[in-house]
């Protein structure tokens, strides 16, 4: 009997905790779907202008922004 009642206490402990992970729709929105947007000037393959000189990763540090062919990606 205390078995059944503490899986039954972390069954629902997860679902109410996992109750707000899923999407919601909101009265005031950050941004809705017609508000793509594509900024040419981002493309391309961009580095650290003064990488951090204790931390060695920074020197390799690259991200790379490119347009993809089917959305605004």
């Amino acid at each position: 009997m205390k078995r059944k009642f503490v899986s039954l206490a972390v069954v629902l402990s997860l679902a109410i905790l996992l109750n707000g992970c899923g999407p919601i729709a909101s009265f005031f929105p950050l941004y809705k779907a017609d508000d793509k947007a594509f900024e040419a000037g981002v493309l391309g393959t961009w580095k650290l202008e003064k990488p951090d000189p204790s931390n060695p990763d920074d020197k390799n540090t690259r991200w790379t922004f490119a347009k993809s062919e089917a959305e605004n990606f």
